[in-house]
Protein backbone atom coordinates (compact mmCIF):
# COMPACT_ATOMS: atom_id res chain seq x y z
CA UNK A 1 0.00 0.00 0.00
CA UNK A 2 2.79 2.87 1.08
CA UNK A 3 5.49 0.49 -0.94
CA UNK A 4 5.64 3.36 -3.27
CA UNK A 5 6.36 6.54 -0.48
CA UNK A 6 9.97 4.81 -0.14
CA UNK A 7 12.43 6.46 -1.62
CA UNK A 8 14.95 3.77 -3.30
CA UNK A 9 16.87 6.59 -4.77
CA UNK A 10 19.83 6.74 -1.56
CA UNK A 11 19.82 3.17 -0.49
CA UNK A 12 23.73 3.37 -0.80
CA UNK A 13 23.82 6.10 1.74
CA UNK A 14 24.20 4.94 5.91
CA UNK A 15 22.21 8.37 6.92
CA UNK A 16 18.98 8.18 5.71
CA UNK A 17 15.25 8.48 7.28
CA UNK A 18 12.50 5.86 7.86
CA UNK A 19 11.27 6.97 4.57
CA UNK A 20 14.44 6.44 2.59
CA UNK A 21 15.43 9.96 2.29
CA UNK A 22 18.57 11.29 3.01
CA UNK A 23 18.62 12.68 6.70
CA UNK A 24 19.21 16.50 6.26
CA UNK A 25 22.64 18.04 8.21
CA UNK A 26 20.93 20.57 10.17
CA UNK A 27 18.67 17.28 11.92
CA UNK A 28 22.07 15.79 12.62
CA UNK A 29 23.48 19.49 13.96
CA UNK A 30 20.42 19.96 16.41
CA UNK A 31 19.69 15.74 17.09
CA UNK A 32 23.40 15.06 18.36
CA UNK A 33 23.69 17.67 21.54
CA UNK A 34 20.46 16.01 22.14
CA UNK A 35 21.88 12.40 22.08
CA UNK A 36 25.24 13.40 23.91
CA UNK A 37 23.13 14.71 26.73
CA UNK A 38 20.90 11.81 26.90
CA UNK A 39 23.79 9.29 27.13
CA UNK A 40 25.37 11.86 29.65
CA UNK A 41 28.56 12.00 27.45
CA UNK A 42 30.53 15.55 27.09
CA UNK A 43 29.56 18.15 24.80
CA UNK A 44 31.21 18.32 21.48
CA UNK A 45 30.77 19.09 17.74
CA UNK A 46 29.54 16.98 15.74
CA UNK A 47 32.46 17.46 13.30
CA UNK A 48 35.03 16.46 15.77
CA UNK A 49 34.28 12.98 15.33
CA UNK A 50 35.40 13.40 12.01
CA UNK A 51 38.43 14.45 12.91
CA UNK A 52 38.51 11.80 15.54
CA UNK A 53 38.33 9.16 12.82
CA UNK A 54 40.44 10.52 10.78
CA UNK A 55 43.01 10.79 13.73
CA UNK A 56 42.29 6.61 15.01
CA UNK A 57 42.84 5.92 11.65
CA UNK A 58 46.22 7.66 11.11
CA UNK A 59 47.47 6.30 14.99
CA UNK A 60 46.86 2.44 13.43
CA UNK A 61 48.43 2.89 10.19
CA UNK A 62 46.13 3.64 7.59
CA UNK A 63 48.12 5.33 4.75
CA UNK A 64 47.65 9.18 4.77
CA UNK A 65 46.18 9.17 1.10
CA UNK A 66 43.34 6.37 2.09
CA UNK A 67 42.24 8.60 4.96
CA UNK A 68 42.10 12.04 1.85
CA UNK A 69 39.66 9.24 -0.06
CA UNK A 70 37.55 8.28 2.87
CA UNK A 71 37.39 11.58 4.48
CA UNK A 72 36.55 12.72 0.54
CA UNK A 73 38.63 15.33 0.59
CA UNK A 74 39.78 16.72 -3.39
CA UNK A 75 43.12 17.45 -2.78
CA UNK A 76 45.93 15.14 -1.00
CA UNK A 77 47.21 17.89 0.38
CA UNK A 78 44.42 18.97 2.33
CA UNK A 79 44.38 15.82 3.93
CA UNK A 80 48.42 15.94 4.67
CA UNK A 81 47.60 19.92 5.93
CA UNK A 82 45.49 19.05 9.07
CA UNK A 83 46.32 15.53 9.94
CA UNK A 84 50.24 15.85 9.44
CA UNK A 85 50.53 17.86 12.86
CA UNK A 86 48.89 14.75 14.74
CA UNK A 87 51.01 12.40 12.99
CA UNK A 88 54.02 14.33 14.06
CA UNK A 89 52.17 14.55 17.67
CA UNK A 90 52.10 10.51 17.94
CA UNK A 91 55.50 9.87 16.53
CA UNK A 92 56.90 12.02 19.26
CA UNK A 93 54.54 10.33 21.74
CA UNK A 94 55.48 6.75 20.83
CA UNK A 95 59.34 7.84 20.85
CA UNK A 96 58.93 8.87 24.75
CA UNK A 97 57.13 5.46 25.32
CA UNK A 98 60.15 3.66 23.53
CA UNK A 99 62.52 5.44 25.66
CA UNK A 100 60.96 5.01 28.93
CA UNK A 101 60.79 1.46 27.97
CA UNK A 102 64.38 0.68 26.30
CA UNK A 103 66.18 3.42 28.96
CA UNK A 104 63.82 3.16 32.29
CA UNK A 105 64.80 6.09 34.81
Amino acid sequence: MFSDAYSTEWTDFVCIDPDGKLIKPEYLSRAFPAFLKRHGLRKIKLHELRDSNACLLLDNGVDMKMIQEWLGHAHYSTTADIYARHRADSKLKLGGILSKALAPD
